[in-house]
């Protein structure tokens, strides 16, 4: 099935899209988050936009930093005192001449985060039935998967961390989202899992990255 682009404006966060309830009962009940495209909150992000961030989530500059990434997870910096997200962000600064990074500054494991963040947004934005959670209650949820020591700290710790997601995910909304919708529909996308994979297998039979990363 090919994936609905546009839909009507939603008058509530907590309910499903208005052409999937409109169309109850005439053979789409079975449209789900697989078969929509994320363009914005209330369905006006421009097509130009949407065309940026897909070249930007899988181009060039996303697959040296998948690959730079890679190599630093591979020789980690004990008792170092930068992030590993922020040697990140200096390997393609020095790489390709760049200028830093604009938005909140980024923590070790930030990204992984934002992006599991992404993923249960999504599927409650667009998911008929599904209970729909603020996106704080998402972020505690992805923490305390995620972090193990999240538990032991006290609540007003906890709520700064959530509090800190929260507005690293909105300053990304669209980027990650739109990621999201086309990772699997565009050539762009199916291309880029494929490249990434098959060079991620040669680099570890080189012994620069983790095997595991290149499965």
């Amino acid at each position: 099935m090919k994936k609905i682009r546009r839909y009507q404006k939603r008058s509530k966060l907590t309910e499903p899209p208005e052409f999937m309830k409109q169309q109850a009962g005439h053979g789409l009940e079975g449209i789900g988050p697989d078969d929509v495209v994320w363009v914005g909150e209330d369905g006006t992000l421009a097509e130009k936009k949407v065309q940026m961030i897909i070249k930007s989530v899988f181009g060039q500059k996303a697959a040296l930093r998948f690959i730079v990434r890679a190599v630093i997870n591979r020789h980690p910096v004990k008792n170092g005192s930068t992030t590993k997200d922020e040697r990140i962000d200096s390997a393609m600064r020095a790489l390709l001449g760049l200028s830093a990074r604009r938005g909140p500054k980024l923590l070790d494991g930030d990204e992984e985060i934002l992006s599991l963040i992404g993923d249960e947004y999504y599927l409650d934005f667009f998911t008929a039935g599904r209970k729909k959670r603020s996106l704080s209650e998402i972020c505690r949820a992805i923490l305390q998967k995620k972090l193990p020591d999240y538990q032991n700290l006290n609540s007003s710790e906890q709520d700064h961390k959530v509090r800190r997601l929260r507005r690293k995910f909105n300053y990304s909304k669209d980027q990650i989202l739109v990621a999201r919708s086309y990772e699997n529909e565009l050539p762009e996308g199916r291309a880029f899992r494929k490249n990434m994979t098959q060079t991620l297998r040669s680099m570890a039979a080189l012994g620069i990255v983790k095997k595991n990363l290149a499965r």
